[in-house]
């Protein structure tokens, strides 16, 4: 058996954050992206229908309703949350590497240059 690394608090700190903003971050930005796609949605339909009737309209309610609310609304699924997580557990592992490499050359540096961390 080799030795075991006994991880910092830091570390560990460091690795949950990391876990947490890989779920977080693209629930947020597929939720928002759905919500936003509703709130368009709703908003043209709403506008539409507020010029129907008015002089030199031709606008009708069933063409506004046909327009706005015939087609579902493509929602953003599974397939683009994984590509999001994916995405950002890369940017969590780069910045817990770089942050490891800065605290390692500090070390080595208030150690004095001789001896690698």
């Amino acid at each position: 058996m080799g030795v075991r690394m006994k991880l910092g608090f830091w570390n560990r700190l460091a690795i949950v954050a990391g876990a947490l903003f890989t779920v977080a971050a693209p629930s947020w930005l597929i939720l928002s992206s759905n919500m936003e796609a509703t709130r368009n949605r709703e908003d043209g339909f709403s506008n539409c229908v507020s010029g129907v009737g008015k002089p030199g309209s031709d606008l009708t309610y069933e063409f506004c309703r046909q327009s706005w609310l015939g087609d579902p609304v493509s929602h953003l699924g599974w397939t683009h949350w994984l590509q999001a997580a994916a995405i950002c557990a890369c940017v969590a592992l780069f910045f817990y590497g770089l942050i490891w490499v800065c605290v390692s050359v500090a070390k080595w540096v208030w150690r004095g240059r001789g001896t690698p961390a």
